[in-house]
């Protein structure tokens, strides 16, 4: 875990976009949040991430869910709460549903935040969980991060990468999001973000004025998508 540490955050770029990444999903909680002041929250392949306690609510229902030896780690760090529980498990076993929908008796609509999983999924693998959440929580929301197919390829043709060194591949991506519309007719993108959506204060360190203007018309190869599944 040391190691991978060390290797991920040498990547300045990489650590940065991480901390962009969770601003933006981070605000769709909070707007979720203000609606449904109750509700139930699923923090999917959550590592050692502290969105829970950035978010500060004690009102909603937080489940994080990630695999065994994750999850061991990180109940040495973090404790549960009653209303905070910890799920070993891929969000590919349906396990979990049972012990999500034990807690939401209401069935209103859920958030779920699948935060740097889906693009190391094939697309037949990523259509199976947004089916397990459209047959098992109707009405709720997906908030996840989108690469695109060029980044993908760039990814596999650059061999002195972080992800070559923790063996791990990039595999699926869309350019354009409103492409998940032909999967069901009850899917609706709600919101797409990129990092160029965020105050300028937050940029600065990374991006020049020239960068910024570029993306303001080329599309820009890593999006943040919010889900409606009716």
């Amino acid at each position: 875990m040391n190691f991978f540490f060390r290797l991920i955050y040498k990547v300045n770029t990489l650590a940065l976009a991480c901390i962009l990444r969770g601003i933006l999903l981070d605000n769709w909680a909070r707007d979720y949040i203000d609606k449904f002041p109750q509700g139930t929250i699923i923090d999917v392949g959550v590592s050692l991430n502290t969105r829970c306690e950035r978010l500060n609510n004690d009102g909603i229902s937080y489940f994080e869910i990630d695999l065994p030896d994750t999850m061991n780690l990180r109940r040495k760090l973090v404790n549960e709460k009653s209303n905070r529980k910890f799920i070993n498990g891929s969000i590919l076993n349906n396990a979990w549903i049972e012990k999500v929908a034990a807690t939401n008796p209401g069935n209103q609509p859920c958030l779920f935040i699948i935060e740097g999983v889906l693009q190391y999924l094939d697309e037949k693998k990523v259509k199976k969980v947004f089916s397990s959440i459209k047959n098992n929580f109707p009405g709720s929301l997906v908030a996840f991060d989108l690469i695109s197919p060029s980044m993908i390829k760039k990814s596999k043709n650059a061999a002195n990468t972080s992800l070559s060194k923790i063996n791990a591949e990039f595999t699926w991506g869309l350019l354009n999001p409103l492409d998940i519309h032909s999967w069901d007719k009850e899917y609706k993108i709600v919101d797409v973000k990129t990092y160029f959506d965020l105050p300028d204060k937050y940029l600065d360190r990374e991006f020049n004025l020239i960068q910024r203007l570029v993306f303001k018309f080329v599309p820009y190869p890593v999006k943040m998508v919010l889900l409606k599944i009716k």
